[in-house]
């Protein structure tokens, strides 16, 4: 009877953090979806502008989302720094983590942004240094076009990431997914007009975005307000909390930054591959990157939960809810390589009228969809490590990581062959889908077997 006891008591708890972790992931799934539908929309209508405007806007929404991506680390140093003051009961201490994050992401913002306007054009030229001479609207222009225009959407999109930051270490990812989901279906609507009534092309695509990106900024406003009203909470940034805020962001944006030079770099090589290459990559990418944010739901519980359980000196807890985020990371990798895979041989004319352009998606979207167990791992494994904020460890190893793939990427950029342009891309493709993401989750993996990351009050 002990024994039955002992094992109930065990699937009860499960039961517990599973239902905690759903009620966290499954809001975050929505509105991680709901997200990258601003740059899926804008693909599906562009695309069918042509194939330079494609290819123009595979490579500004490269240069935006490499932005992004980098000071995503906004958004991964706020959320544990709330839970965790709110798991010890510091609830003046959280909300002013929520306004010192407002206020740096705010000052980035503006920095990125005029930074990115400022040298809009020598960043096209190096992705695309023989696209700007030709008849009609060429690669170089559309790309240049919508990237000066994303520039004033930046500031919006950083203080989205730090408002979003705050809500999930409040543990609430119920309200970005109903910002998020409401943005994304007015984005396709203003995109809609602009692009084709008003016949603004791919600028109006660009201009629609930044539009609902400022809409966005306004409503999570109220929503955070909600939050930190009466906790006497300063509405300046605090020094403490910028040093920690800094500390955890800079191995974070180290980590980040390896990401986004494997992904640059990537791209880069394609590009001299021609205009179906690099629009065959785009659509992939961005199908891909709908499924990336998706498999990240589960990383965005575990960072919520981590930080909260730490906060709230519970060791036990903590390890049950690692041991459960990396038992669903695995089924949702599965499941996503499924989805993926009926995408690749279903969807491609949905993104262009071009037959060979379909091919090239199709069979790109295929190598992907077999990486995406691997992917889930790694996203998982790193909510966890960000929620204990372990961010120093991964920073290090992104880096080696970086080291040992970027090579592989310079031989591909380096050996420019026309002829075997399909080929070199599904090799690429291949090799960052299970050569790069098995680097990443091997150290994550063997980290987390440990207690050195679980870092307890004193």
């Amino acid at each position: 009877m002990p024994r039955l006891s002992h094992d109930q008591t065990a699937i009860t708890a499960k039961h517990r953090i599973d239902k905690q972790i759903f009620a966290l992931a499954l809001p975050a799934l929505g509105s991680l979806v709901a997200e990258p539908l601003f740059l899926l929309g804008d693909t599906v209508m562009v695309g069918h502008l042509g194939a330079a405007n494609l290819a123009g806007l595979g490579v500004a929404a490269t240069v935006v989302t490499t932005v992004v991506g980098l000071t995503v680390f906004i958004t991964f140093a706020i959320t544990p720094l709330v839970a965790h003051n709110l798991g010890a009961g510091r609830f003046r201490d959280a909300a002013a983590a929520s306004v010192t994050g407002l206020w740096a992401a705010s000052a980035l913002g503006l920095l990125f942004g005029l930074l990115i306007w400022l040298f809009a054009e020598p960043i096209v030229a190096w992705f695309l240094p023989d696209a700007g001479v030709g008849s009609g609207v060429t690669s170089f222009d559309a790309a240049l076009s919508y990237l000066q225009i994303s520039c004033f959407g930046l500031p919006a999109m950083l203080i989205c990431f730090a408002l979003t930051g705050a809500l999930r270490g409040y543990q609430d990812t119920r309200t970005p997914l109903y910002v998020s989901t409401l943005a994304a279906i007015l984005n396709i609507g203003i995109n809609w007009v602009l692009i084709y009534p008003l016949q603004l092309g791919i600028a109006g695509s660009a201009l629609g975005t930044v539009i609902v990106q400022w809409l966005m900024v306004l409503t999570y406003l109220w929503f955070v307000a909600q939050r930190i009203r009466g906790t006497g909470a300063r509405l300046t940034p605090r020094r403490d909390l910028l040093l920690k805020f800094g500390h955890s962001s800079g191995w974070l944006l180290l980590r980040t930054t390896g990401m986004r030079v494997v992904l640059v770099l990537s791209l880069a090589a394609i590009t001299l591959k021609g205009d179906e290459a690099t629009a065959a990559y785009q659509i992939g990418n961005t199908v891909v990157t709908v499924a990336a944010f998706a498999l990240d739901a589960l990383a965005i519980a575990a960072q919520a939960l981590i930080a909260k359980n730490l906060g709230a000196a519970d060791p036990v807890t903590v390890r049950l809810v690692t041991n459960r985020c990396m038992h669903w990371g695995w089924i949702t990798g599965f499941v996503a390589a499924a989805i993926v895979l009926v995408v690749a041989w279903t969807c491609a004319p949905l993104f262009t009228s071009d037959a060979s352009v379909q091919l090239l998606v199709a069979l790109s979207l295929s190598i992907a969809a077999l990486g995406q167990p691997f992917a889930a791992a790694a996203f998982t494994l790193d909510g966890i490590l960000i929620g204990a904020n372990d961010v120093k460890y991964m920073g290090i190893f992104a880096t080696l990581n970086v080291l040992v793939y970027t090579p592989i990427v310079l031989f591909f950029y380096l050996t420019p062959d026309a002829r075997a342009a399909t080929a070199q891309l599904l090799w690429l493709l291949g090799t960052y889908n299970f050569w790069y993401m098995g680097l990443r989750v091997l150290p994550l993996w063997v980290r987390i077997r440990g207690t050195a990351w679980m870092r307890l009050p004193a």
